[in-house]
């Protein structure tokens, strides 16, 4: 479940809808994990105390 929240925050981020996300991810194979890692990196959730 946490993942769904977490494309729903970068797409936001990006201006774009989840469903882009989703595809800009797929399409980017084979290198769908480096940019997953990538995305995370760059909009990485704040960690909760």
């Amino acid at each position: 479940m946490y993942i769904q929240y977490w494309i729903d925050y970068v797409a936001q981020k990006k201006g774009i809808s989840n469903g882009e996300l989703i595809s800009e991810l797929i399409m980017s194979q084979p290198n769908f994990k480096n940019d997953i890692r990538e995305l995370f990196e760059e909009y990485k959730p704040k960690e909760e105390n």
